[in-house]
């Protein structure tokens, strides 16, 4: 889905600037709300007013209605939740006062007033609408062609259902690459929109943007925007990932090793080439990638490659050690970072690498230098690997 994208990349030429989130203070915010179809009870809202807290509150309903308080320090989206937790939606909350009209068995049909950002939703929501309605229609057909498959014992009819299928499959691929599409001319075209960072995001973590796109675009947004609560965690995924782009200088560590050495990565320097391998012993791809590990160490180590490999989020210091005997790794340097039951070790080291993705795998240069850098196991990431290698060494 990468090529989608840069239609909508012309749009980005536009600078902003603003106050950032670091000068903000918190704002009070008030909603009234109103409930059709019941008097009394009471009504939960959930939000998070930064990366770190979690507010679960609760309001007592009088006469259908009740009133909702709190601090803010930019517009926060918001789940309003029935009392049996059947029913909820999302909302954007602002600092200042705001209406909200339920009905109870039918939340997503709400009306609010008073926030803007809520306004930006629901004009997101318009544009995904009829592709939604689609794409509901089209899962419909696609699981009564999955039961006719299924129940179906004549073989030619099978055939002409599975030929179905597959143009329902690529039906339905169309519509989610015009649905992410839509999401992103949201983006582009609303930069001052605290909805935008919310779904850039979303479309980073499910792998629809390019990296290259992704800075673009988020570069793009308003500086307000960049400095919010879900932007700043974006910056900061691009500055790990940064860390690891070709020709990009790793970050220096200095960390105790296994064997209870101190291992720095300027020792390598002018020295050695380094592969810096992240892994845990839960992680079938890391450990599926060893054997070929220990075959690139046996065959570069005496021309000056050298393997420094870090667990990350192992269950514990046993199991990790036990899994680095098992595998027999103990030819390379192995470092611990952060361990599932609260350990830490060497502690900053992972803070600048785009991880919890493992097995992550950096080449490094003689000049600390990035080479290469993989994210996961596969025969292209071998064949990668092992070209990058053969170029460095001339072999």
């Amino acid at each position: 889905m990468k090529a989608y994208f840069y239609n909508y990349l012309i749009f980005l030429l536009l600078v902003w600037s603003c106050t950032s989130q670091n000068d903000k203070k918190p704002g009070k915010f008030t909603l009234k709300g109103k409930i059709t179809g019941q008097d009394s009870g009471i009504i939960f809202l959930s939000y998070s007013p930064s990366s770190s807290i979690r507010i679960n509150d609760t309001a007592i309903i009088k006469n259908g209605a009740f009133n909702f308080q709190g601090s803010i320090v930019e517009p926060t989206l918001a789940q309003i939740i029935s009392e049996n937790e059947k029913f909820s939606d999302d909302l954007y909350l602002e600092p200042g006062v705001m209406t909200l009209n339920l009905t109870n068995d039918r939340f997503r049909d709400f009306k609010m007033i008073g926030s803007k950002t809520q306004n930006e939703l629901i004009q997101l929501n318009l544009m995904l609408s009829p592709i939604n309605k689609n794409i509901s229609v089209l899962n419909k057909k696609r699981k009564l062609i999955t039961d006719s498959i299924l129940n179906s014992q004549n073989s030619s009819k099978i055939i002409e259902f599975e030929k179905e299928s597959k143009e329902l499959e690529n039906q339905y691929s169309r519509l989610i690459k015009e649905l992410n599409n839509t999401y992103l001319k949201f983006i582009v075209g609303n930069p001052d929109s605290y909805v935008s960072p919310y779904y850039l995001d979303i479309l980073k973590i499910n792998g629809i943007i390019p990296y290259d796109s992704l800075k673009l675009i988020f570069y793009g947004l308003h500086k307000n925007i960049q400095n919010s609560i879900i932007g700043k965690k974006i910056q900061e995924e691009i500055r790990k990932k940064d860390n690891i782009q070709k020709g990009a200088t790793v970050p220096a560590f200095k960390a105790i090793d296994s064997n209870n050495n101190t291992i720095t990565l300027s020792q390598f320097k002018n020295k050695n080439v380094v592969i810096m391998d992240f892994w845990a012993s839960w992680c079938e791809g890391c450990r599926a990638a060893f054997p070929h590990l220990k075959d690139l160490y046996k065959k570069y180590n005496p021309q000056g490659l050298e393997i420094v490999a870090f667990e990350y989020r192992d269950i514990n210091i046993e199991t990790w050690l036990s899994a680095r005997n098992h595998d027999s790794i103990n030819m390379w340097y192995n470092i611990a970072t952060i361990f599932q039951n609260g350990d830490t070790v060497n502690k900053g080291i992972i803070d600048n690498y785009p991880l919890p993705g493992i097995p992550l795998t950096v080449l490094i240069g003689k000049d600390g230098k990035v080479i290469g850098s993989w994210m996961g196991y596969s025969n292209q990431y071998v064949d990668s690997l092992d070209k990058k290698l053969s170029e460095t060494f001339k072999y």
